[in-house]
């Protein structure tokens, strides 16, 4: 009888405690331990926040948007394979939640209450228990924009989804895409989704307190290439980037272009103050299907320049009027690493801006 209780004690029951945890003794060896926390206003000290909204997701869950056909189907970032990607609860009255039984993983937690928010990334172990003190804050906005406007025909994308959360919204009539009530955080990943049905994700966009951050995309540009806006000034030391483009597309001549006697074909706006002698030597004209012989700049201080084209005839006569661009041809501009700003800080890559002319 003895053996046989010993049996029952070592193979049934020592194992289920280990797995579940035995009433009255500690969770040791059980690898699905709470996530938990407390959330406050404004300070980790402050008032707590009694009825605040806390939802738990995978790191990088990706159940599409509103309109797509993948919508909640997403990538193997669900809970227990039921294509729940969300859980919710709520504070108690001392401002404390509680997800018990977590899988271990990496986990994205966000709180909202009156209009606060909070974010934060959460290393869940095997058999670690994680008590987390969120703190809420002003939200910030993410606006995501096109370099250029884009052609009818060309992909482009139809939304955007702050990874890992709720936060997600689809593209206005302007073509820009804008995320609200967005944590303030150092690090976020998003994904765009492209009318192709592609998917684009960028890294490390980092927000503040009440700002407005920008990202500046193209749907065919790999997303290292993309320029991202952060809050906040820049370093006059930092990297230079393209910050505005505005070109004779989609049937509108803008008048930034034709405004104090100008007649430009695109203004190209840096984020900082450039060399204007070594940055004049970087910016080359091309176009495919049709010969450019040369480009003509003009600045307005020294972070705007104008430029027009020169199109080539069978002389190689520059090309005006209303013969100046074939129709359907695409032209643009590269601008090579030389730029630099006027602190010397160059270009990290080459930057290629496409346009097709109003005709």
């Amino acid at each position: 009888m003895k053996s046989f209780i010993a049996a029952i004690v070592y193979r049934i029951i020592l194992p289920a405690c280990l797995l579940f945890g035995c009433g009255g003794g500690s969770d040791v060896g059980n690898p699905y331990l709470p996530i938990q926390g407390s959330v406050t206003s404004r300070l980790s000290d402050g008032p707590k926040a009694a009825g605040a909204r806390v939802v738990l997701a995978r790191q990088g869950a990706d159940p599409g948007y509103s309109g797509d056909s993948s919508y909640y189907r997403g990538i193997d970032v669900n809970f227990w394979g039921t294509g729940i990607f969300f859980d919710t609860t709520y504070t108690d009255i001392d401002g404390l939640f509680s997800f018990d039984s977590v899988p271990p993983g990496d986990w994205v937690l966000v709180a909202t209450y009156n209009r606060l928010t909070c974010l934060e990334y959460v290393q869940h172990r095997s058999g670690h228990e994680n008590s987390e003190a969120m703190v809420l804050t002003d939200p910030a906005t993410i606006t995501l924009k096109n370099y250029t406007e884009l052609d009818t025909n060309e992909p482009h994308f139809r939304a955007a989804r702050i990874l890992g959360t709720e936060i997600w919204d689809t593209v206005d009539a302007n073509g820009e895409i804008a995320l609200h009530n967005v944590p303030a955080v150092e690090k976020l990943d998003l994904v765009l989704y492209r009318s192709d049905t592609l998917r684009k994700y960028f890294s490390g966009l980092s927000t503040e307190t009440g700002c407005a951050a920008e990202l500046y995309t193209l749907p065919d540009l790999p997303p290292e290439r993309w320029t991202p806006h952060p809050c906040g000034d820049r370093d006059p030391l930092s990297l230079p980037y393209i910050l505005e483009i505005i070109t004779r597309t989609s049937g509108v001549v803008h008048e930034e272009l034709t405004g104090n006697g100008r007649d430009a074909d695109m203004l190209i706006s840096f984020s900082l103050d450039m060399n204007v002698l070594a940055t004049n030597r970087a910016i080359h004209g091309f176009a495919e299907g049709d010969s450019v012989s040369g480009i003509s700049l003009s600045w307005e201080g020294s972070n705007l320049v104008y430029i027009n084209f020169c199109t080539a005839d069978s002389t190689d006569a520059c090309r005006s009027g209303d013969d100046r661009f074939l129709p359907g041809v695409t032209y643009g501009v590269t601008i090579d690493t030389t730029a630099q700003t006027s602190e010397g800080v160059h270009f990290a890559y080459e930057e290629k801006v496409r346009f097709v002319p109003v005709q």
